[in-house]
């Protein structure tokens, strides 16, 4: 078995590695998307209980719908099913 030329192993590593790094950003940008969008859900549940800015003329029942709708759209946008 013949032994590949030294610029198509150099090649070979060098694509590797850029291969390596993307899935690494990958990962740390997913992490990152992952998130915003557990922060966001935290702020939604927050003003569901009644404490953020939402307008006291909503009801609880209607606070509770938004957030919900606010999540799926969320989740929708991001791509996201149940994790």
């Amino acid at each position: 078995m013949a032994q590949e030329p030294l610029a198509h192993r150099i090649e070979r590593t060098q694509l590797e590695a850029t291969i390596a790094a993307l899935e690494r950003e990958l990962v740390a940008s997913e992490r990152r998307r992952q998130g915003v969008i557990d922060q966001y859900e935290r702020l939604l549940e927050c003003r569901g209980r009644g404490g953020g800015e939402a307008s006291n003329e909503n009801s609880d029942d209607e606070m509770s719908e938004t957030g919900t709708r606010d999540r799926t759209a969320l989740r929708r946008l991001f791509g996201l099913g149940r994790q």
